[in-house]
């Protein structure tokens, strides 16, 4: 026997016995040999010609059926993996994706070879399906994964995490893949036979939900929005995409983008706690107009129906900015 590395402490071939009836030609082995050749099977102590049996996956067929006997039958395994009990290393040669040197008994083009140095490379069915960079990236669907942890795919799903319950719903996170409108993110559940987008992300970027009207649609969400004092110091308590507020004089204010609108075709949504029933009070554009990078915004009220416009600060004042 040869070997690689120190001497095995133990060693043996796996084998398997049966006891014939004199009607039974098929046993059940413990494992897949590659083919007739690759076991040795004895009747009585008498090697049998590999023409007298069969080989398909762990079923040994017999012609004809073997004679009756108690522990008759002997089957020795020969290129199954040696049990062993061994110290020491054991090198492979590199291989290849349809050709790995290390792979499982009766499926050659299946298992794992070594590309490239401080490399290893998974195959199924002589296709390179997982690969580990000698910098630690793992790959799947790509030979070449510049992240800790890549996955590329054509046509089939990226990935997909499915949760089944009992109660006959489930819910599924998928990520590309197309369908449902072509989105390629997204969150559904499973009510009735029927499946329920709940959060997507369609194919040109737009973020959809369901809020309530019954399916997942764009969500247009705000862009900026803004809470501030308007009185003395104009200072502002809270804000989102707000940079600042530039106080123009009694009532009149502008409100600066930290990151610009794509272009000045938003809407808003202007709140002040000013009011009095006497004297009509609003707020908006007067006579301004809205820009990509800001809005100016102005708080009037008239003494009478028909007369100018007074302007007044207050204190509380919020917009909301949507695109």
């Amino acid at each position: 026997m040869s070997y690689i590395g120190n001497v095995p402490t133990t060693a043996a071939f796996p084998f398997d016995q049966f006891s014939g009836n004199g009607s039974t030609t098929a046993f059940t082995l413990s494992y897949a040999p590659a083919g007739a050749t690759s076991i040795i099977v004895s009747i009585s102590g008498v090697v049998q010609n590999p023409n007298t049996y069969s080989v398909s996956g762990t079923t040994l067929t017999f012609t004809p059926a073997p004679p009756t006997g108690t522990s008759n039958i002997a089957v020795l395994y020969l290129g199954l993996p040696v049990v062993a009990s061994m110290t020491g290393t054991m090198g492979f040669i590199a291989g290849s994706a349809t050709n790995p040197p290390i792979f499982p008994i009766g499926d050659t083009n299946t298992g794992i070879f070594f590309p490239a140095a401080d490399t290893i490379a998974f195959s199924e069915g002589g296709t390179e399906s997982m690969r580990i960079t000698s910098a630690g990236n793992v790959g799947i669907g790509t030979t070449s994964p510049s992240n800790k942890f890549e996955v590329s795919s054509s046509g089939a799903d990226v990935a997909r995490f499915t949760n089944s319950s009992s109660n006959g719903g489930d819910w599924q996170f998928k990520i590309g893949g197309g369908g449902f409108e072509d989105r390629r993110l997204m969150i559904t559940d499973r009510f009735s036979g029927a499946d329920n987008v709940r959060v997507g992300i369609d194919s040109n970027g737009n973020f959809q939900f369901n809020s309530g009207y019954g399916s997942a649609a764009v969500a247009y969400g705000c862009r900026a929005w803004v809470n501030f004092n308007g009185t003395g110091t104009v200072a502002i308590r809270a804000s989102g995409n707000v940079s600042s507020i530039t106080d123009n004089g009694t009532g009149d204010y502008t409100v600066n983008f930290t990151n610009a609108m794509p272009d000045a075709n938003y809407a808003f949504s202007i709140g002040s706690n000013n009011f009095n029933q006497s004297y009509p009070r609003g707020t908006g554009l007067f006579g301004t107009t809205p820009a990509a990078g800001n809005v100016r915004l102005k708080q009037a009220y008239t003494l009478t129906f028909g007369s100018s416009q007074t302007f007044e600060d207050t204190e509380y004042f919020t917009v909301a900015i949507f695109r």
